[in-house]
């Protein structure tokens, strides 16, 4: 019997986290979660036998996405500078649904790759690339 009941995505109620940084501001694609890899490989012998191999890669590149607006891009520019001089720019990164129960965790995360600056007639998007050590994925509903 298929679930009749009605379902409520709260966009208010994500939350991005990073260290300190709460993010607000979102653009558009708040948030990407990017698995580098399949978590497993499929391996075909020459006489058709098959062979899965459990990858144990467990990183992930996470891209936020906040309008140029956005005073979280002044936090993230800061750490990101102290990172460079200092190697001091690594926290954990949560992302986490509200109105379900998919959840993100990387117990450490630092800025991989800063937006490109682009000025226009209106309010543009900055996508900020978060590494990750070892994280954990679940993938749920609301």
């Amino acid at each position: 019997m298929a679930d009749s009941s009605i379902k409520t995505i709260n966009i208010k109620a994500r939350q991005v986290i990073w260290g300190p940084v709460i993010m607000h501001g979102f653009g558009d694609d708040m948030v990407e979660v990017e698995q580098p890899e399949d978590d497993v490989e499929v391996a075909e012998g020459a006489d058709g036998e098959v062979t899965h191999i459990m990858k144990q890669t467990r990183h992930a590149r996470v891209t936020v996405t906040l309008k140029q607006s956005s005073l979280a891009n002044t936090e993230l520019s800061g750490y990101r500078i102290a990172d460079r001089l200092t190697g001091s720019g690594i926290f954990p990164l949560t992302v986490r649904d509200g109105s379900g129960t998919t959840v993100f965790f990387a117990p450490a995360a630092r800025i991989i790759k800063a937006p490109n600056i682009k000025f226009s007639k209106s309010v543009q998007d900055n996508q900020w690339v978060f590494g990750t050590g070892p994280a954990e994925t679940f993938i749920g509903g609301n």
